[in-house]
């Protein structure tokens, strides 16, 4: 077999689970998308990697593939089952699953890339209150970068924020937003962990932000 750095592009495409299109989705009805891969063994936790259109490549990416490393069944959740969405830099990933086709009850790992999806997903409801119930039930929510707007808007029974009283770090832009959801905003810690919430500034921090998140799901 040909080494990676000498495969056509046509090729490449379907040696991953992710494809490079230079910021343009494919064709939907002719592409042969691969689907992102779903370890659907029974006994492995279950993970979430959320997505949307134009989120932050490798803080989508990068969870995916650390998770399953660790051992999960990683779940790509969108708003739609089988979508493809072209992120940010011009990769992308294809959901598995629908935000309604997810039982709460079983997600013991959720992240929340950042990006541009954080302003999609936290428009649907679905979305919020998968967020919300993971929260409750003790699995690790894990949001980086922009990603913490979706947390701003997952709102509990009592109306406040997922992130109320939590200490929290993200991008410095939305900071004040996290800060009026009731976070207590951290700036000079890349990579903060608080109970079963998780959070990150940037893509530099994904090495942190992922060892920070499979050690609080080993005490969840």
């Amino acid at each position: 077999q040909a080494p990676l750095a000498t495969r056509s592009p046509a090729v490449l495409a379907n040696s991953f689970s992710f494809e490079f299109h230079a910021g343009r989705s494919p064709p939907r009805s002719s592409s042969p998308l691969p689907q992102m891969a779903s370890t659907a063994a029974a006994d492995k936790p279950l993970a979430v990697v959320l997505i949307d259109a134009k989120a932050e490549d490798a803080e989508a990416i990068y969870p995916y593939y650390r998770l399953i490393e660790a051992g999960y069944r990683v779940e790509v959740v969108g708003d739609r089952a089988g979508a493809f969405y072209t992120c940010k830099w011009g990769y992308g990933m294809k959901s598995t699953a629908a935000f309604g086709d997810i039982n709460a009850a079983d997600v013991k790992v959720l992240v929340v890339p950042g990006g541009f999806a954080p302003d999609r997903l936290r428009r649907y409801d679905a979305c919020l209150e998968l967020v919300v119930k993971t929260f409750e039930n003790g699995g690790v929510v894990g949001h980086i970068c922009h990603g913490g707007h979706v947390c701003v808007s997952a709102r509990r029974a009592n109306g406040k924020s997922v992130l109320d009283g939590k200490r929290t770090t993200c991008f410095f832009a939305i900071k004040d937003d996290v800060i009026n959801a009731g976070a207590v905003y951290v700036a000079d810690e890349r990579c903060v962990a608080d109970g079963n919430l998780v959070s990150a500034q940037t893509p530099d921090d994904l090495p942190a932000f992922m060892a920070a998140i499979l050690a609080a799901a080993t005490k969840a």
